[in-house]
């Protein structure tokens, strides 16, 4: 896993396919001498692997990347710590803005977790602020600390301070670790109902960790415009007009 940027299920899922009469088939960049490795860096024992399948390296940016966008970034699989101030803040936008009013909510020591979308810009501002090293970030995929990544490549962070399994990271939600959350809604109804899975007419994305997240968090943040489609707005001079 020493090129992955989340450890995910990987281990959960291979021990529940073996124990259910399945077959696991590892997907690997190389091959390694059968005792070479030092057994705290091996995620997956070699008992539940029945299969090993070599990826060529020609094959590397489609079949392992990092994330959807990203074939390989050393921050993110914690080998280097990369400067967080060459790390571009948010231009300013009604996504900047609704970051920047949502990160006022956040006090020193806070335990938080980011959603997808508008909510990944909370680490941005945090990080232009200069006090992301002051909370505790995390990501429901098992990041704990660090910068997370936006966008598309949302999940992973650099400068981790911590990676766990994603289990692990719902239990310690469940458990009522979180002081406040920050999540998105494709809608919100006037008594309060949260849509975050009906994106559109033909498509049920599912809730992901909302449930979870929002039932065992004392405070919750959401971030939108009050419209689908955005307020329209222009950034430039650094103002929103």
């Amino acid at each position: 896993m020493e090129h992955e940027s989340v450890l995910s299920d990987a281990r959960l899922l291979a021990t529940a396919a073996k124990a259910s009469g399945g077959v696991v088939v590892a997907q690997v960049k190389r091959l390694a001498e059968t005792g070479s490795l030092n057994a705290r860096d091996v995620h997956v024992p070699g008992a539940l692997v029945d299969c090993v399948v070599v990826v060529p390296p020609s094959d590397h940016a489609t079949q392992h990347g990092m994330s959807y966008f990203t074939t390989y970034d050393p921050s993110w699989s914690h080998e280097v710590r990369v400067p967080l101030e060459d790390i571009p803040s948010l231009p300013v936008s009604e996504r900047s803005v609704i970051a920047r009013r949502a990160a006022m909510e956040l006090s020193p020591g806070d335990s938080v977790n980011l959603g997808i979308g508008m909510p990944d810009g909370v680490a941005s501002v945090a990080n232009e602020e200069k006090v992301l090293d002051r909370i505790f970030l995390s990501t429901e995929c098992g990041i704990h600390g660090g910068m997370g990544a936006a966008g598309h490549d949302f999940g992973p962070a650099a400068n981790a301070d911590a990676v766990v399994e994603m289990n692990h990271m719902f239990d310690y939600y469940n458990g009522g670790g979180l002081d406040i959350c920050f999540l998105g809604a494709a809608q919100i109804s006037k008594s309060g109902d949260v849509n975050v899975s009906r994106l559109s007419d033909d498509r049920l994305t599912g809730p992901g960790g909302f449930m979870d997240i929002t039932q065992a968090t004392n405070k919750v943040v959401y971030m939108g415009a009050f419209t689908a489609g955005g307020v329209g707005g222009e950034g430039g001079g650094g103002k929103l007009s």
